[in-house]
């Protein structure tokens, strides 16, 4: 296979994922307030899983002292896709005025970057200072 070829296969890839989001985007947005709910649990649920997988596999790499990175960005994006696509709030759960969700949401944010951070944030663990 040609380098030109492997080039567009793998953009072509990425326009599939890229049309993929933007449906699902579209389409939590123009569904029913129970489909939104359904699709932005799922894509919170996305992202608090790879979030979880990537502390396991730091936590992992500190007991084995092998350097594992996880998914340091991931996380995020999938918070980020959840904060576009959801019309509710975490925080302010049952607010419809939409003044109040953007605000509640800006309070979102912040809890998922907290969040975020806590399990890709780095690990210093201090050694056992021996007295002698």
């Amino acid at each position: 296979m040609k380098l030109s070829n492997i080039k567009n296969f793998v953009r072509s890839e990425e326009f599939v994922i890229l049309l993929f989001i933007l449906g699902m985007t579209v389409g939590a947005w123009l569904g029913t307030d129970e489909w939104n709910r359904r699709i932005s649990i799922m894509v919170l649920g996305l992202g608090i899983l790879f979030d979880v997988m990537s502390l396991a596999i730091r936590i992992r790499s500190k007991l084995v002292k092998k350097q594992s990175s996880g998914f340091p960005v991931i996380g995020l994006l999938f918070y980020v896709w959840f904060l576009l696509v959801s019309k509710f709030s975490l925080v302010g759960w049952t607010q419809t005025e939409p003044v109040y969700i953007l605000l509640f949401k800006i309070a979102d944010g912040a809890l998922l970057f907290g969040f975020h951070t806590l399990c890709n944030g780095r690990m210093r663990f201090r050694r056992p200072v021996n007295e002698s």
